[in-house]
């Protein structure tokens, strides 16, 4: 199963979005999200089964995963685009 990630933020040589990434199974948006905290050291997605402090918003193709019936439950297809966006601190002082 092939999903292809975006996202409002990049790690250097780790994730320069959109990335697709191939799994052996289907998967739901919540076992997605906490494949890629455990690649992602510095990115905290998932905080106890729940979406981590950082994560503003979850799409998946375009619809947010809050106004889905599954939320975080909902079964990925093939091909889905899934956007995650974090909460970005401005940097710097103003």
């Amino acid at each position: 199963m092939e999903i292809e990630v975006n996202a409002n933020f990049k790690l250097h040589g780790i994730f320069d979005p959109p990335c697709h990434f191939t799994f052996p199974k289907r998967m739901t948006l919540k076992e997605l999200l906490q494949c890629l905290d455990t690649r992602w050291a510095s990115v905290h997605l998932m905080n106890n089964d729940e979406l981590g402090d950082d994560v503003s918003e979850v799409f998946i193709n375009g619809k947010r995963h809050f106004d889905l019936p599954g939320g975080l439950e909902t079964k990925l297809r093939e091909q889905d685009r899934i956007r995650i966006e974090l909460y970005m601190a401005p940097l710097g002082g103003g």
